[in-house]
């Protein structure tokens, strides 16, 4: 809805044009004004806007504290909710490699006992064929015996660190 301005007639506030002719002087007379009176009055609307704005304010601190409550409510939901899938998250994946890995050690175990077994015996007779064919091989397939029985033996520490043997 618009208001309009055109027809205000702005002359009328002009002080030039205002008429003091009716004004009663003698009601203008401090001697017909009662002190007390407005002091009375004053001090009922100093009270009454003091009021007001105290009601204003007490509404004011009442809606923020129930904004803060809702809030701070949710926030704590959501950070539970995170807590709870993050645990979820890191403790299912820990769970579960422990157990795969102690059943993976459990099956590898048996066959590395085995492979073991076989490799320590064959290690001990690599290591003692170059004395006994000492003269007979050539100087370049002297070492072959020794990089086998090194290559061997680093597979065998890889492995037993791997399953922790």
């Amino acid at each position: 809805m618009a208001i309009g301005l055109s027809n205000i007639d702005l002359t009328k506030l002009d002080p030039r044009n205002i008429d003091f002719s009716n004004l009663e002087l003698n009601k203008l007379d401090p001697r017909n004004l009662d002190i007390r009176k407005s002091a009375t009055e004053a001090g009922y609307v100093a009270v009454g806007a003091g009021v007001l704005g105290f009601q204003s304010l007490q509404q004011r601190r009442r809606s923020a504290q129930a904004r803060f409550t809702e809030q701070s409510s949710a926030l704590r939901t959501k950070a539970s909710e995170a807590g709870s899938y993050v645990v979820s998250q890191v403790s299912s994946p820990a769970t579960l490699a422990k157990s795969v890995s102690g059943q993976a050690r459990d099956a590898v175990t048996p066959a590395y006992d085995a492979v073991s077994a076989r490799v320590e015996p064959t290690l001990e007779q690599i290591k003692g064929i170059p004395s006994q064919v000492a003269g007979s091989i050539p100087d370049s397939v002297k070492s072959v015996p020794a990089s086998i029985s090194s290559t061997l033996s680093a597979g065998v520490e890889k492995v037993r660190g791997t399953i922790n043997i």
